[in-house]
């Protein structure tokens, strides 16, 4: 097959943070420190753009199932499957793409069975599923970090979570189900007792402020526009106490709340999601689930729900984008 070549802009210029697309998004190009791989721009699991997925760790993450591949590779993470990669040459700094030639038109049948399938991709639902903790209030390093501040700890040279300034290697095998929050919050105790600080995140955090405002906006106006709405929980009974639901104001906006503590199995298992769209009387394909964790995003899409993937470093854009997914844009 005849390739064609195409420029992908400087070596230095290219995001290390994203894939880009090039040959008018007939490929997406990744850089992993300064090596640079090509590959088709379809997802291998329902043929979905890559272009514009996060990089986290060497990982590329899918935007719209957050299938995961690991990078220059181009593999499913964990299982080895292969992205169809071209062929790349820098040349004086500049990164070049081969890209084949499109194939055929396809069939009439074809093009059929590919819009029904984009049609069942931008499926919008009648019920939002929201997690937690990061989304509904700010994640628990944020605070730990303010706190820090506040009263002088000297946290500038340790990991602390996603907004903070040191890379946090722990929090994305966190992203990636390699390790659990309970672990992971053990992880950060132990970092602030290296640099003499001993401070317990569960017990010692003042959660009554820490809402994050644009979310609950968001919350109020899917109300208004009749959306079923659930909470999915792994970690919240650790925080708020044994059967917080009972107590927790904010409940009136539910219509179900599952805290995996009643279920004895958490989130990416199949059984939380499930019980949430029972919870909102409805099928999980009709239910859309919101996290700030991939691993559990892909969990939601392994029993048919969609979901969103929420950037705690960019709450107000993560909230912007589920507005317009879900067809609320403009002023409510």
């Amino acid at each position: 097959m005849t390739a064609s070549r195409f420029s992908a802009g400087p070596l230095d210029e290219l995001p290390t943070d994203r894939c880009v697309s090039v040959a008018a998004g007939r490929a997406i190009v990744v850089r992993v420190r300064n090596e640079v791989a090509a590959f088709q721009n379809e997802c291998l699991h329902q043929a979905s753009p890559l272009a514009g997925g996060l990089v986290r760790g060497g990982v590329l993450v899918c935007p719209l199932h957050f299938w995961m591949y690991d990078m220059p590779a181009g593999t499913v993470h964990g299982s080895g499957e292969q992205l169809p990669r071209y062929d790349v040459e820098v040349v004086d700094g500049e990164v070049f793409v081969d890209v084949p030639e499109e194939p055929p038109a396809r069939s009439m049948r074809e093009q059929l069975l590919a819009h029904a399938a984009e049609w069942r991709a931008a499926r919008v639902p009648v019920g939002v599923v929201w997690d937690m903790g990061g989304i509904l209030y700010r994640y628990f390093t944020e605070m730990v970090i303010a706190v820090g501040r506040d009263r002088g700890w000297p946290i500038d040279g340790i990991p602390l979570g996603p907004t903070h300034r040191v890379p946090d290697a722990e929090y994305e095998a966190m992203d990636r189900g390699e390790i659990g929050e309970p672990e992971y919050v053990d992880l950060v105790v132990a970092r602030l007792a290296g640099i003499g600080v001993v401070f317990d995140p569960p017990r010692e955090l003042d959660w009554h402020d820490q809402y994050r405002s644009e979310v609950w906006t968001a919350i109020e106006r899917l109300d208004s526009a009749g959306f079923r709405q659930g909470l999915l929980t792994n970690d919240a009974s650790r925080w708020l106490g044994e059967e917080w639901w009972e107590w927790w104001e904010p409940a009136k906006w539910f219509d179900a709340i599952v805290d995996v503590t009643t279920l004895g199995v958490r989130k990416p298992a199949s059984e939380p999601y499930l019980a949430a769209a029972e919870g909102l009387g409805l099928a999980p394909t009709d239910c859309l689930f919101v996290d700030d964790m991939h691993v559990n995003c892909e969990g939601a899409a392994a029993v048919g729900m969609q979901s969103h993937w929420f950037d705690v470093t960019q709450p107000q854009t993560s909230v912007d984008a589920l507005l317009e997914r879900l067809g609320l844009v403009g002023e409510p």
